[in-house]
């Protein structure tokens, strides 16, 4: 009866000894799986922010894309409008440069010629003078009879006054020639404005926002690892419980 009783009590004293151990490791085990699932979670909302702060930066690169669309289409109506005002033959804000630049060049046309007739004009009557003061040619200095001298006067006069009546009309050419093109070169500040922004402001922020775009799939996909890592070790934490309080 001793004897059993003395076995009995060696029994239950390695039982409590195995069970403290067994609550050892189940605290060192969760002590160990806690610390990685804490690091893991403040992972987890560490990626959380980086993708939240991903997203509003895309969308405030989308609000200014769609800005910037929405400022090159006011441009380019206003453009459209004005020129065809002018010029009812004008297409779109493609041919502007062309329109322009042919504008420019037609000022510039009637501008000399303009200027050639004025010149010529400006010699008739020097020419009328050198041949009544020398009765000689102011081209070429050949001796003028009386009759010869009278009909030349008369010719000056005759193309001073036709003249006269041409300088009218260049000078309406002129001034229609100059005034189309200044109304066209006021719209060459929008228009460069316009150009800029569609060849270089779109191409600019559509780059930044594919390379968001990209670096946003890249902390998602991180982000997610990151949640499955953690599902996975609450997971272990809890088999790992119940395979203690199974000993």
């Amino acid at each position: 009866m001793v004897r059993l009783k003395s076995i009995q009590s060696h029994i239950a004293s390695r039982s409590g000894i195995r069970i403290e151990f067994l609550n050892l490791i189940q605290d060192l085990r969760f002590e160990a799986l806690g610390m990685e699932f804490d690091d893991l979670s403040s992972k987890s909302r560490e990626a959380e922010k980086e993708v939240n702060m991903l997203q509003m930066k895309i969308q405030e690169v989308n609000n200014n894309l769609s800005k910037l669309h929405k400022d090159m289409d006011s441009k380019k109506r206003f453009i459209e409008s004005k020129v065809q005002f002018l010029d009812q033959q004008y297409v779109s804000i493609d041919s502007y440069l062309q329109v322009f630049d042919s504008a420019k060049e037609k000022r510039d046309v009637q501008k000399s010629k303009y200027n050639i007739a004025d010149g010529m004009r400006q010699m008739f009557d020097p020419f009328e003078r050198v041949a009544r003061a020398h009765h000689i040619c102011p081209c070429c200095e050949r001796p003028f009879s009386a009759e010869e001298e009278d009909d030349f006067v008369r010719k000056q006069r005759v193309k001073a006054a036709s003249s006269a009546e041409h300088m009218k009309v260049l000078a309406v050419e002129s001034s229609n020639a100059d005034s189309y093109f200044q109304q066209l070169d006021k719209l060459r500040v929008v228009y460069e404005e316009y150009a800029k922004i569609g060849k270089e402001t779109i191409p600019l922020a559509e780059k930044k926002m594919n390379e968001l775009n990209e670096e946003l799939d890249q902390k998602s996909q991180a982000l997610d690892d990151v949640i499955v890592n953690s599902g996975l070790f609450y997971f272990l934490f809890m088999v790992l419980d119940i395979m203690v309080f199974a000993c």
